[in-house]
């Protein structure tokens, strides 16, 4: 059976082949969507968040609120898993990154290159934490900086097959 196609909808790029490195492709996938949703788990059971990160290598930064069920999950369980992608209209399109590791908030001697980062992959926000939108500006001031290192990730690649997957995990220190 044919799966409906969108006549106005792109069709992700496939992942390029150059180089075999997985770190690269991890990496590149990285930069290509801006939001992470994130799975945590409490005491009451499970839960997910969607929310616009930045990153650094292999650290994502995203802000939220000190008071919201995902950061309140931390004390519980540090280790967040996330999923990155973009829009997929058939399951031959589906190119995303599977991503877990520790997460923890950003120590206060590290908020102004975490801003950094941020600023430099959302425009709208300058390192200062100053935005144009003053709306955004409250909610932003009520924010905490968290960062998340990913320690494993699985790149799944549709468009090389179906459920085409790497692995990769950090190396143990």
């Amino acid at each position: 059976m044919s799966e409906p196609q969108d006549a106005g909808a792109s069709t992700p790029a496939p992942l390029e082949p150059g180089p075999s490195d997985d770190l690269a492709r991890i990496l590149d996938l990285l930069g290509r969507d801006h939001v992470v949703t994130l799975a945590c788990r409490d005491e009451q059971g499970t839960w997910a968040a969607a929310v616009f990160f930045a990153h650094e290598g292999l650290d994502l930064y995203f802000m939220s609120s000190p008071n919201s069920r995902h950061v309140r999950c931390l004390a519980f369980d540090p280790c967040l898993a996330g999923v990155i992608h973009g829009p997929a209209h058939d399951w031959r399109s589906i190119v995303g990154l599977q991503v877990s590791g520790s997460t923890e908030q950003v120590p206060p001697d590290e908020v102004d290159a975490a801003w950094k980062v941020y600023a430099r992959r959302f425009p709208f926000v300058d390192a200062s934490g100053q935005e144009a939108d003053p709306t955004l500006a409250k909610v932003l001031q009520k924010a905490s900086w968290y960062r998340l290192r990913i320690s494993e990730a699985v790149i799944l690649d549709n468009t090389r097959g179906f459920t085409h997957r790497v692995r990769w995990q950090r190396p143990a220190a």
